[in-house]
């Protein structure tokens, strides 16, 4: 799997896009990405699933906090 994985990051590097490994639910996982050259990944060890307003509401608050300077 890694070997594929890797391959598909290559064959993404070649022609200039960027890869996103999703489904990452382990550290194994997430280590084997990142070992392939995955540019992003996503999956539950990141982040449950959440409704758009709440992401929206979080994307606000940490816009206000890089704003102001506070955390």
């Amino acid at each position: 799997a890694l070997e594929l994985a890797s391959e598909l990051c290559n064959l993404g590097r070649r022609f200039n896009l960027r890869t996103v490994g999703v489904g990452v639910e382990t550290e194994a996982q997430l280590n084997a990405l990142l070992q392939a050259g995955c540019n992003e990944v996503q999956g539950y060890l990141l982040s449950m699933p959440v409704p758009l307003e709440d992401f929206q509401s979080f994307l606000r608050q940490r816009f206000l906090q890089s704003k102001t300077g506070t955390q």
